[in-house]
C-alpha cells in the first residue's frame, strides 16, 4: 500500500509540471534561466512584451521571471498586479524594478526617451514644398482676397476675411 501511494504521488508531481514564463531580451540570460527552471521541474516559455501585457497568458503561469526588471512594458503593470493577487510567484532581477517603462509605438516597445529620439528624427526630416504658383486656391467665396507665401521654414497664409472655408492645396504627384 505504501508503494502504491508513493508511486501515485510521484506521478502527480511529474505529470503536473509547473509553468514558468521568462520576459527578457537577452538570449544568454534567458538560456541560463531556462536551464535552471527546467531542472526545478518547470515548463518554461519565453514571453514577449505583448504576452506579458496579456492577463490570459499570465493566468496559465505559476512563475514569471523578469531578469531586467528595471525595464518593463507599462501596460503589463496591472497584469502583474493581478498575477500577484492570484497568489502566484514573480521573480524580479536587477536594480530598481519598474523604473523605466516601455510603450508600444506600433512597431516596437520603446522607452519614453527612445520614442522622443525616434520622433525627433522624423520631425527633423526635411519637407519639400512645391512653389506657391503651383498651389490651387479653393474658397466658399472666391471674391474674398487671400494669399499664400511659402519660404524655407514656414507657410504664411493671409485672408482678408475668414468666412466659410478658404484653402490652398499643393499638387500631389501620382494622384
Amino acid at each position: 500500500m505504501k508503494h502504491t501511494l508513493l508511486a501515485m504521488a510521484f506521478l502527480a508531481t511529474s505529470v503536473y509540471a509547473r509553468q514558468a514564463g521568462i520576459y527578457d531580451k537577452s538570449p544568454d540570460m534567458t538560456a541560463a534561466l531556462q536551464n535552471a527552471l527546467t531542472t526545478a521541474n518547470y515548463d518554461v516559455v519565453q514571453l514577449t512584451a505583448a504576452q506579458l501585457c496579456d492577463e490570459h497568458q499570465l493566468k496559465a503561469l505559476d512563475l514569471v521571471v523578469i531578469p531586467n526588471a528595471k525595464v518593463v512594458p507599462a501596460p503589463a503593470l496591472p497584469m502583474i498586479r493581478s498575477f500577484l493577487q492570484s497568489r502566484k510567484t514573480l521573480l524580479l532581477l536587477g536594480p530598481r524594478p519598474f523604473n523605466t517603462l516601455q510603450f508600444n509605438d506600433g512597431e516596437d516597445w520603446l522607452t519614453e526617451n527612445e520614442i522622443r529620439e525616434k520622433r525627433a528624427n522624423i520631425m527633423s526630416s526635411p519637407v519639400s514644398l512645391q512653389p506657391t504658383a503651383a498651389w490651387k486656391r479653393s474658397a466658399r467665396d472666391g471674391n474674398i482676397k487671400g494669399s499664400l507665401e511659402v519660404n524655407s521654414n514656414s507657410i504664411h497664409y493671409r485672408v482678408e476675411r475668414l468666412y466659410g472655408w478658404n484653402t490652398y492645396a499643393a499638387p500631389c504627384e501620382g494622384i
